[in-house]
């Protein structure tokens, strides 16, 4: 009898405890590719997003690290996680090849996505 109160307990206490918002790291539901090759005269828009509680800050990194902002002429961040390249006929493809990463970030963690080379033709 002893057992089964000890029991029923642990349940009562184990679903009291279960109740707590669960609290998530980043993770991607759309990882931006390796590699994006495209017209330079055209431009492109690379998508990453991540899900998370909370929702995680999506930001676009350098090659060296540093975070990725707004350039006129050259490229916009998007708050959403899209980085658009805008067009341009001044690229040449060997000099203008970069390569970036999608960073989702929130207070119980960030995590990094693989490098994406941006490759205009």
């Amino acid at each position: 009898m002893l057992f089964m109160l000890l029991l029923a307990l642990g349940i009562l206490f184990t679903n009291v405890s279960s109740d707590a918002p669960v609290r998530l790291g980043p993770v991607f539901t759309a990882e931006p590719p390796a590699l994006v090759r495209y017209a330079s005269s055209a431009g492109t828009r690379v998508q990453c997003a991540a899900r998370g509680d909370p929702p995680p800050r999506l930001s676009w990194l350098a090659d060296d690290g540093s975070t990725l902002n707004d350039a006129p002429g050259l490229r916009r961040v998007y708050s959403n996680g899209t980085l658009e390249v805008f067009p341009s006929g001044a690229y040449r493809d060997e000099q203008a090849a970069s390569t970036v990463r999608c960073r989702a970030a929130n207070p119980h963690g960030a995590i990094v996505s693989r490098d994406v080379t941006l490759q205009p033709g």
